[in-house]
């Protein structure tokens, strides 16, 4: 299910996200791919928050690092980590 107007980004900062800076985009979950089925599932790092948090409509509900990151890798498995160290 999409999440509609909860994270967006200019052109300039989602063209990058599409490339040079896509591993990154992935690995702080500003990028979802398209294969995910619930993108809700997805933690997304708020860097002037220092926290990660889901996404539930237009609402952020914090998570810890930990929680985070365990998502992280039940979704991608050995890919995120992989994005981790290419950062």
């Amino acid at each position: 299910m999409p999440l509609t107007g909860a994270l967006t980004m200019c052109t300039v900062c989602n063209n990058m996200a599409e490339a040079e800076l896509q591993r990154s985009a992935l690995a702080w979950g500003w990028k979802v791919p398209r294969w995910v089925k619930n993108a809700a599932n997805v933690p997304v790092f708020y860097r002037w928050k220092r926290t990660w948090c889901l996404l539930d409509g237009l609402q952020a509900i914090e998570i810890t690092a930990r929680e985070a990151m365990a998502l992280m890798r039940q979704l991608y498995g050995e890919q995120y980590e992989k994005w981790k160290e290419e950062e």
